[in-house]
């Protein structure tokens, strides 16, 4: 009777270690899937923030540009008015004109 007893706790101790090395190795598994979940997640996050810094990156630089031109044309508008003449304002506005007339229509 004792050698039955002693042999159903070996059995039972066997079955709590494969039941043991089930367990690590489904914890292992589960590990290595958030591991690799948060990775993924990281990337994705890490391509979105590239890709908003890019288009603010475009924008802000857009608008330097379009500001630059405009400060551009003040000066260069503020300095032709003080260094032309009525007359010479006058003259520039007709070959300007003639210019965009004898030029053809590309419609």
């Amino acid at each position: 009777m004792l050698a039955s007893y002693e042999r159903r706790l070996a059995e039972a101790a066997d079955e709590v270690r494969g039941m043991l090395d089930e367990a690590r190795r489904d914890a292992e598994a589960t590990r290595q899937s958030i591991v690799s979940e948060a990775r993924r997640a990281a990337d994705d996050e890490q391509a979105r923030a590239k890709r908003e810094i890019g288009l603010a990156r475009d924008e802000a630089l857009s608008a330097i540009a379009e500001r630059a031109g405009q400060l551009a044309v003040g000066v260069a508008g503020k300095f032709l008015r003080e260094k032309l003449s009525t007359d010479e304002q006058a003259r520039l506005v007709r070959d300007s004109v003639a210019a965009i007339q004898s030029t053809p229509s590309r419609n």
